[in-house]
């Protein structure tokens, strides 16, 4: 949740931070040795999704965290969200 509020927030009005300048980060803290993370493959498989579409990082990341769950043995039928842009995910629809 906290690299889900960091990138939201650098993204925002007062840093506007670009798609670009978030992939750098996440990039950098996932190699940073003084940096954990609950899951680096969660946060990879988050980054390669925020890549490939318009969603935010926020929504790529709750969605992979959500299917790790479902691989783990929770059953995941559909991530359901009011954005467009997290629609571009896949097995997102709209509730």
């Amino acid at each position: 949740m906290v690299l889900a509020e960091t990138t939201w927030t650098l993204a925002g009005r007062r840093y506007r931070a670009t798609r670009a300048d978030l992939i750098d980060l996440v990039n950098h803290l996932l190699q940073d040795s003084n940096v954990c993370f609950e899951d680096d493959e969660v946060v990879w498989s988050a980054l390669q999704a925020f890549r490939r579409t318009e969603a935010d990082f926020a929504d790529a990341l709750i969605l992979c965290k959500a299917r790790k769950t479902s691989a783990d043995g929770d059953e995941l039928s559909a991530f359901y969200t009011f954005g467009d842009a997290a629609l571009q995910l896949p097995d997102t629809k709209e509730p």
